[in-house]
């Protein structure tokens, strides 16, 4: 099987996780965010990191959404994940390949890659520095 075979069997939806960190991220207003709301309904998850983290790839139907002409990358937006003792743990920053969701990275600034997604109150939204 080659790999774009392989890809294509590991499609799947946004899990309700992924898509309430993009609403969320999205709902901040920066050049090129309507048109990335817009690319939300054709978005799927085609691949995972190999670490072992939850981040992952995107693929957008270009046929069906607009590129989001303007749009930077990373996203001008970013989440921080607080741990349990109230301290940073990590973050998510979402990537664009040629003005469309391409990669939903969360990252740990620990040793360890965060393996499960953060609850949604652990998680702090705000404008990249």
């Amino acid at each position: 099987m080659n790999a774009a075979m392989q890809r294509e069997t590991r499609s799947r939806a946004l899990a309700l996780e992924e898509t309430e960190v993009l609403r969320r991220l999205l709902a901040f207003d920066f050049p090129g965010a309507t048109e990335l709301r817009d690319q939300l309904p054709f978005a799927l998850v085609v691949g995972p990191c190999a670490c072992g983290c939850v981040s992952v790839d995107i693929s957008v139907d270009a046929t069906r959404a607009p590129a989001a002409a303007g749009a930077v990358s990373p996203l001008p937006v970013e989440v921080e994940i607080v741990g349990s003792d109230g301290a940073c743990i990590g973050g998510i920053i979402v990537f664009l390949t040629d003005g469309y969701v391409s990669l939903i990275d969360v990252h740990s600034y620990g040793d360890d890659p965060i393996s499960t997604w953060p609850s949604m109150d652990a998680l702090t939204f705000r404008a990249r520095r």
